[in-house]
């Protein structure tokens, strides 16, 4: 997911580290801090714009054609 942030925001990350959201940079983020309460807070408040979605991949299933009996 793409976003812009209207201020600088810190988010940790499952592995510890520290993933900071930068000032008017258009930056991509993890897909863990999507589903983090306070990001999700950040752009209700509009402090955090959310640009683009991630292109979620559909699986195609084939339908087999039954043979039809003489």
């Amino acid at each position: 997911m793409r976003v812009i942030s209207k201020q600088k925001f810190g988010f940790r990350l499952k592995n510890g580290s520290l993933f900071v959201l930068p000032l008017k940079e258009r930056v991509d983020i993890p897909d863990e801090i999507e589903k983090d309460d306070y990001f999700k807070l950040a752009v209700k408040s509009d402090l955090i714009s959310i640009l683009s979605q991630p292109v979620k991949q559909t699986e195609e299933k084939t339908v087999k054609k039954k043979k039809k009996e003489e």
